[in-house]
């Protein structure tokens, strides 16, 4: 594992992240920074300051660190940049220590640390110690380094103990780093670490507040494990399993703090608002990993075999799904404490999925019923950015595809989520295939959409169509209950909470439907309103729907349609 963190270490940036890992650090090695990492934001050379005792010698001092990614070089050591590494450490040594330290902690002795994800290049080695010799004042003002070496040894001291992370975890990382390559699978590996983690520490259920420090140090070192997947998968240019993991990391994070009664502390949200952002991080490279593939004529087909036929479809469908939820993201920019820094050399979610549909004819057919997920998530991106031409021509496109795969007994959406029912209708084994087109959930959901964009002629339309083509479907539509909270982020909550409306009729007028929707919706509302809703993480119910295929909650389309007057 050192050298896998050490591999790390010297890949990470500055500001953003070795600057908060290290303030992580500091915290399990029971030292606490005087305030949080920020971008941009330097105080006369020193990036963290923090007070505790010092494990080498057990004195408490004052720590002033100032930081560096990558090497100490003699280039980066003393040249024309105000931010290099000598002139940061007069600063702290002429500014800081004169002028910025607090009146009580003025009598502490103090440690200066330069720290790097690198190494101290050998050339630079006599600057350093030269100028510690002169600088140091013994009992009062001491300097140390830490390298890259030094914080991954430091690292699996304080982060990987045997307690939070035994062989057993240790394993489960390595087999994640080396299956990186491979898209076939999900990252099974780094699910079961996920799970280790959090659900098999022991951890008391209702945290005293001598307990919080335990539940903090897991959450750290779940996010560092992320970090370090996320970085080797940037290595070997494969980002799909570090954006399943950081979706998987986020809902099992968020279950863990709705378990041990840790969703109002302060600190605990933190944490999780860093998941978040590393999240937002994986999501924006990956579209723009994959963005030249939007921009083509069927540029998300692969190979021209006979497995590409159910292979390319379900490929578009998933990068719908990712998109549509990214979107909303950059939309709503959820919560307000999250910075949004998807600048414009960003690629914007909104306009690669106009591309991706625009493109790939093969979005106009949903292969499995529970592509409804996507289809929502893309209307309902499509909506919010003002984009409901787009959302109505797709809608159309929708409708006329599925009723006559319907009718045709072919290529419609299965009721199953079973690759095999693809393979058998691909290749034409076990005619018919009426066993798995007996139900229909997009349907019902296609003609909500139409009330919510307010389209009068199209839904007679779609009606009309759906009457003639599809008498034998049953529609249906989940909705949650109140157990749904206790499964929706651990996995496909839909069997065992919530209930189905089936056998639903679509009325003729439009208006009469917004009444049965209203009506509805007032009955489900209080269920609605999940602890991600209410704690300003809503984003969390559709990442859920995506990545365990719970059905989406119709809640989330639904208000739409609604003032809060009208409820």
């Amino acid at each position: 594992m050192k050298l896998v963190l050490r591999d790390y270490l010297a890949s990470v940036s500055e500001s953003g992240e070795l600057d908060v890992l290290v303030a992580d650090l500091l915290l399990n090695m029971k030292i606490e920074p005087l305030s949080q990492p920020q971008r941009g934001v330097r105080q006369d050379g020193v990036d963290i300051a923090a007070v505790g005792e010092d494990p080498t010698d057990n004195i408490r001092k004052l720590f002033l660190i100032t930081i560096k990614a990558g090497d100490i070089t003699r280039s980066n050591w003393n040249g024309n940049n105000p931010t290099d590494i000598r002139p940061s450490l007069d600063e702290i040594k002429d500014v800081y220590l004169s002028s910025r330290v607090h009146v009580s902690h003025q009598e502490l002795p103090k440690k200066i640390i330069l720290c790097c994800g690198g190494i101290l290049k050998q050339n630079v080695d006599p600057n350093w110690k030269g100028y510690v010799n002169t600088s140091r004042i013994s009992g009062h003002v001491e300097y140390t380094l830490w390298t890259g070496e030094t914080l991954a040894l430091l690292i699996e001291e304080y982060f990987m103990d045997e307690y939070l992370f035994p062989i057993k975890h240790k394993s489960l990382m390595r087999k994640s780093l080396a299956l990186l390559d491979q898209n076939e699978d999900e990252p099974v590996f780094f699910y079961g670490l996920i799970d280790q983690i959090l659900f098999e520490s022991n951890l008391p259920r209702f945290p005293s507040p001598q307990s919080y420090r335990k539940h903090h140090k897991v959450l750290r070192l779940l996010h560092l494990c992320l970090d370090v997947l996320f970085r080797w998968a940037q290595d070997v240019e494969n980002i799909r399993p570090a954006l399943l993991s950081a979706e998987r990391t986020l809902l099992k994070t968020w279950d863990f703090l709705r378990y041990h009664n840790l969703l109002e502390d302060t600190r605990s949200q933190r944490f999780f608002i860093q998941l978040y952002e590393k999240y937002i991080e994986i999501s924006l490279i990956y579209a723009e990993r994959i963005s030249p593939a939007c921009l083509i004529e069927d540029g998300l087909a692969y190979l021209s075999n006979d497995a590409e036929s159910i292979e390319y479809p379900l490929r578009v469908y998933e990068v719908i799904g990712f998109l549509s939820v990214l979107g909303i993201s950059q939309f709503y920019n959820t919560p307000e404490t999250v910075k949004d820094d998807s600048g414009s050399n960003n690629p914007k979610a909104v306009d690669l999925l106009l591309e991706l549909l625009k493109n790939n004819s093969v979005s106009n057919l949903p292969r499995y019923d529970g592509h409804g997920i996507e289809i929502a998530s893309a209307l309902l991106l499509l909506k919010q950015t003002n984009h409901e031409d787009d959302a109505l021509k797709w809608l159309r496109e929708l409708y006329l595809s599925i009723t006559t795969a319907y009718q045709i007994g072919n290529y419609f959406p299965v009721s199953s989520n079973d690759y095999e029912d693809l393979i058998d209708m691909e290749f034409g084994q076990n005619q018919p295939y009426t066993h798995l087109m007996n139900i229909s959930t997009i349907l019902p959901m296609i003609a909500e959409w139409y009330t919510i964009i307010g389209n009068k002629q199209e839904y007679i339309k779609f009606r009309k169509t759906v009457n003639h083509c599809c008498k034998e479907i049953n529609l249906q539509m989940w909705y949650p209950d109140t157990n749904t909270e206790s499964m929706i982020y651990s996995g496909f909550a839909a069997y065992q909470t919530g209930n189905m409306c089936i056998s639903i009729s679509l009325p003729e007028d439009l208006e009469i439907l917004r009444k049965t929707i209203q009506r509805t919706f007032k009955e489900h509302l209080s269920v609605s309103q999940l602890s991600c809703t209410t704690h300003q993480f809503p984003v969390l119910s559709l990442i859920a729907s995506r990545h365990y295929r719970t059905p989406l909650i119709p809640y989330t389309w639904q208000r739409l349609l609604f003032k809060d007057s009208d409820h």
